[in-house]
């Protein structure tokens, strides 16, 4: 199982298999984790602030997310990305890093991504950095930009494969290999 063996594995996701049409890998278990009330999201706020951001202003964060809460999404069938313990921390990050959280889903959103694709780069090897961080948020820009343009936040995957490729990120064979090693038939 996942937890078994020499170099256990969790995998954590805030977009289930309903969403992306993933099937869950062999040997790890489904958990879904129920949306957070007020009281509970509001310990979780306390309990992040004080381990990674001791020196923040817990009302102000307190005000912040709760103006997420009140104001996202905006669809009634969506839930608050604050109902989320994943998108939370995210946006708690995204709080931290800024100073502040966006007015609209898209810029929260755009914000969240841009949050931990800094994480990754900075974990990156010092001789890789440039041309990796470049490369990596000009990819990124291109497909957000696309998927909000279509007004969402999903993008299908042949139409994000022929966007990397247009814009040259990626070479066809390269995708098709991918592709190929990472077909579910």
């Amino acid at each position: 199982g996942a937890l078994d063996g020499d170099v256990p594995r969790v995998v954590l996701t805030t977009r289930p298999g309903g969403h992306t049409d993933v099937e869950t890998p062999n040997g790890f278990e489904r958990v879904d984790i129920a949306p957070l009330d007020e009281e509970t999201a509001d310990q979780l706020v306390s309990a992040w602030l004080r381990t990674w951001a001791p020196g923040e202003n817990l009302q102000r964060v307190r005000d912040a997310v709760h103006t997420v809460r009140d104001n996202f999404p905006t669809f009634t069938d969506e839930l608050s990305p604050v109902q989320n313990p994943l998108l939370l921390a995210c946006v708690l990050q995204v709080y931290t890093t800024y100073q502040r959280l966006p007015d609209d889903t898209a810029k929260l959103y755009f914000d969240m991504v841009r949050v931990l694709c800094e994480a990754k780069i900075r974990s990156v090897d010092d001789a890789q950095k440039s041309s990796v961080v470049d490369r990596y948020r000009e990819a990124l820009r291109e497909l957000f930009l696309v998927s909000q343009e279509r007004g969402g936040t999903r993008l299908p995957l042949l139409d994000a494969y022929e966007l990397l490729v247009d814009k040259k990120f990626a070479t066809r064979t390269s995708v098709e290999t991918w592709l190929q090693a990472h077909d579910p038939s």
